[in-house]
């Protein structure tokens, strides 16, 4: 087998959450059906992809959203792709009183914002830049990144956390932090 073939394999292998744009790119193989189902995606309003398991669903959100940042310098649409490929984990699952999976999804949500306002340079350098600073007053757009992957990290160690374990996940989160991140209301305003 060539070197080239291994990386064809691998990236078949791979699943479309975990590949980069220029993968999708070069794998998606887009007939006329799979463009008017993209097309569709792109345009207002809820849709519904269904289909079993390794079927193109996120391979079509995935080229949706390249083709909107393609063209959000021209038409201002932002797309966000969200993986929740590990939401299962915290079904049912407390953080206190709160609900732990309602705060990983907008965890989840806000971690996808971020990451997309960074590819886009529509935050920067400066902290008013970073609409987290208000919300967590983590001081830079690097370290907004790096403490919500630690807070998604933490959440998903809070699932299998047993007695004491589970309180000093707790306290790492934080209070304040999991009742911001818990206030969907608040959250959507900081970040219009």
């Amino acid at each position: 087998m060539s070197a080239k073939t291994d990386e064809i394999d691998l990236l078949q292998a791979a699943r479309c959450e975990d590949l980069q744009y220029g993968q999708i790119r070069e794998l998606s193989v887009l007939g006329d059906f799979e463009k008017r189902v993209i097309l569709t995606l792109k345009g207002a309003g809820a849709h519904l992809l269904q289909g079993a398991r390794g079927v193109g669903k996120s391979m079509l959100l995935r080229s949706a959203e390249i083709e909107m940042d393609s063209a959000f310098a021209k038409d201002r649409q932002l797309a966000v792709y969200v993986n929740f490929k590990t939401s299962t984990l915290l079904e049912g699952v407390k953080a206190g009183e709160r609900d732990a999976f309602q705060l990983w999804v907008n965890l989840k949500i806000l971690q996808s914002l971020h990451e997309k306002l960074k590819q886009l340079d529509l935050i920067g350098q400066d902290r008013e830049q970073d609409p987290y600073y208000r919300v967590f007053r983590i001081e830079s757009v690097d370290s907004t990144t790096q403490a919500l992957q630690d807070k998604i990290h933490l959440l998903q160690k809070l699932a299998l956390a047993r007695g004491t374990n589970k309180e000093t996940v707790l306290a790492e989160l934080g209070s304040e932090f999991l009742d911001c991140a818990l206030d969907t209301g608040f959250l959507v305003e900081i970040v219009r």
